[in-house]
C-alpha cells in the first residue's frame, strides 16, 4: 500500500486529505495480491478520475464498497466516468485557490507533482520532499509583492493564490531567484544561469511552455494565466481519459 501511495506521490504527512483513497487501495491490493499491467493500468484511472473528478464526495464508504463490488478490468471505463461529480469546462480560471480544505487544489497540486517536477535552478525532482534547503513548497509565479502585482490585482479579483499561480520550488531557488520580482527580472537572472534549452526543459515540468515563458518574460499575467489554466486542463484530460 504505502509502495503504491509513493508511486502517486501521496507522501506520509499528507495521507490524512486521502482517506477515502487510502480505503479503497487498501481494500483492493488486499484481494489483488499480484497487480497485473492491466490491473495497474486500472488502478491509475481510477485514482486520476476518483481524485480529479472528486468521486467521493459524498457517501464514501458507500462509494468504496461500490468501486470494489462493481468495477472490473472490462466495465471500469463506462462506470468511472459516469460518477464523476465534478465538470471541467474551457473556463479562463479553474476553482482551486490555495486553501487545506479545497479538494479541488489538492488534487491539482498533486497532478503537478505527478509531472515529474524539476525544480528551476537545482533541478531536484519534486517527489524528493526533504527537510532540509533542498524542499518543495509551493511559491507564486508572479509574486504578490512584486511591483507588476500591484497593477494586477486592479484587474483581478483573489486571484494571487490560484493554481495556475503557484508551483513547487525549493526555498533556496525562490530566495535567490525570484523574492518578490516581476517575473521578466527573475527569468533574466535564470537564463544567466541556465542556457535557454535546459531552462525551457525545467519549465515544461511545470507545465509552462516556451510561449509562456515570453508571456512571463513581457510580465503578460492574464495571458500567462489563461495559458497555464488551459495546459493543466489538458493534463487532466490526458490522465483521466479512459
Amino acid at each position: 500500500l504505502i509502495d503504491e501511495l509513493d508511486n502517486f506521490k501521496i507522501q506520509t504527512w499528507n495521507y490524512n486529505k486521502f482517506k477515502p483513497i487510502i480505503k479503497f487501495l487498501s481494500l483492493y491490493i488486499s484481494s489483488n495480491k499480484d497487480l497485473t499491467y492491466e490491473k495497474r493500468k486500472f488502478l491509475n484511472k481510477w485514482f486520476w478520475n476518483t481524485v480529479l473528478f472528486n468521486r467521493y464526495s459524498w457517501a464514501q464508504n458507500e462509494r468504496i464498497q461500490k468501486d470494489f463490488n462493481e468495477l472490473t478490468l472490462e466495465n471500469y471505463s463506462n462506470k468511472l466516468i459516469k460518477s464523476r461529480t465534478r465538470v471541467f469546462d474551457e473556463k479562463d480560471l479553474l476553482d482551486a485557490y490555495y486553501n487545506k480544505s479545497n479538494q479541488l487544489f489538492t488534487a491539482l497540486e498533486l497532478l503537478l507533482i505527478n509531472n515529474w517536477i524539476k525544480d528551476f535552478y537545482s533541478w531536484v525532482e519534486v517527489n524528493k520532499w526533504t527537510e532540509n534547503k533542498s524542499k518543495m513548497e509551493l511559491y507564486h509565479i508572479f509574486p504578490d509583492n512584486s511591483i507588476i502585482w500591484k497593477e494586477i490585482k486592479k484587474r483581478w479579483d483573489n486571484i494571487i493564490n490560484n493554481i495556475a499561480n503557484l508551483t513547487p520550488l525549493t526555498k533556496e531557488t525562490n530566495n535567490k531567484f525570484i523574492n518578490n520580482k516581476n517575473p521578466s527580472v527573475y527569468i533574466k537572472d535564470f537564463r544567466k544561469e541556465i542556457w535557454d534549452e535546459k531552462f525551457n526543459e525545467y519549465l515544461k515540468t511545470h507545465l509552462i511552455s516556451e510561449e509562456m515563458v515570453e508571456m512571463l518574460e513581457n510580465d503578460d499575467f492574464d495571458w500567462f494565466i489563461e495559458a497555464r489554466t488551459k495546459l493543466i486542463l489538458e493534463k487532466i484530460k490526458e490522465l483521466s481519459n479512459i
